[in-house]
């Protein structure tokens, strides 16, 4: 009799503190703790969105956002395995990352291109193929822009660094490298690319915008980047990856509907003129997609089809992408 009063308050105890834990918040404490990693720039503005309105709070995950200072630290703390989800891994550099390891699933998309070439408005250059014999800027040889870019060239029968010269300058540099004539074109993103053309002017002007290219060619976005996940957090935590992933959905509908609110630190930041800021905001309508399906995966497949052409990857790593944890 007394060994079944042992066990009934011993039964008692344990089921007091679980009601007492969930009525006290232990039990959110049981999640696993996602640690994103992030930089500045278009992919930080989801973040930004998720922080200030409290949206981890809401969807009952702990997440640990890590900023660090550009894409090449916050890729390295990735490969690392410092963090477990990065928001916006170029698709090169994650194909090769995992044929290597193994390491890494794409697990959403980050955003379309948003890459343009720029020239001088007195260059005379009207078209891509008046880029032979040119000098053109470019953040990364290896990045997605350069790879659509020498496709794009090599159509207009104009070879990739044969035919035109190519350097790598950090985009910061670039605009000022185009007004003193040191290039004579220049490849960037946003929201670098709208301030060229707002700094410039009238005297910087759009020749090709790539992601327009792309559609009229292929007849759906061109995207280079994605959310990325270490596939064996995921497999044990899928529930934390997937509000994540929601999350995060909510997040770019609220983008969507607050672009004034939401992209308002980039008119301080850049200094745009209220010209300036309204093409920012018209060239970033719409960039951060609310679906993941199998088009969207066999259009990054499709890029990547061109990094094996140039000889950057092996193959086409079709196990990398996942739809499972997807909203």
């Amino acid at each position: 009799m007394r060994r079944y009063s042992r066990c009934l308050s011993l039964s008692l105890w344990v089921v007091f503190m679980i009601v007492w834990g969930k009525g006290f918040g232990l039990a959110a404490t049981q999640s696993e703790t996602l640690k994103v990693a992030y930089f500045p720039g278009a992919i930080s503005v989801p973040i930004n969105v998720m922080e200030t309105q409290k949206l981890p709070q809401k969807f009952g995950i702990n997440v640990d956002f890590k900023r660090f200072a550009d894409p090449e630290a916050t890729n390295l703390a990735w490969i690392h395995g410092e963090v477990q989800l990065q928001p916006g891994m170029n698709l090169n550099q994650s194909a090769a990352n995992f044929l290597r390891s193994g390491y890494g699933l794409a697990v959403f998309p980050t955003f379309v291109a948003t890459n343009k070439v720029l020239v001088r408005t007195d260059s005379g250059i009207a078209q891509l193929s008046d880029l032979r014999g040119k000098r053109v800027g470019i953040p990364s040889r290896t990045s997605g822009e350069s790879v659509v870019l020498r496709w794009l060239l090599e159509e207009a029968g104009v070879g990739w660094e044969r035919e035109v010269e190519v350097r790598e300058i950090p985009p910061n540099v670039l605009p000022g490298m185009l007004q003193r004539t040191q290039v004579d074109a220049i490849v960037l993103f946003e929201p670098f690319s709208s301030r060229a053309i707002d700094e410039g002017g009238g005297g910087v002007k759009l020749l090709s915008d790539l992601q327009a290219e792309w559609q009229k060619r292929k007849g759906f976005p061109l995207m280079f980047s994605a959310i990325h996940v270490d596939g064996n957090f995921a497999r044990k935590n899928p529930e934390v990856v997937k509000k994540y992933l929601a999350m995060y959905k909510e997040a770019v509908e609220y983008i969507e509907k607050n672009p004034d609110s939401v992209y308002g630190f980039y008119r301080g930041l850049f200094k745009f003129t209220p010209e300036g800021f309204n093409l920012l905001k018209k060239n970033l309508r719409g960039i951060y997609p609310l679906e993941w399906n199998d088009k969207m995966i066999a259009g990054m497949k499709d890029y990547l089809s061109l990094a094996v052409r140039y000889g950057l990857l092996p193959r086409v790593p079709d196990e990398m992408f996942s739809r499972e944890f997807a909203p």
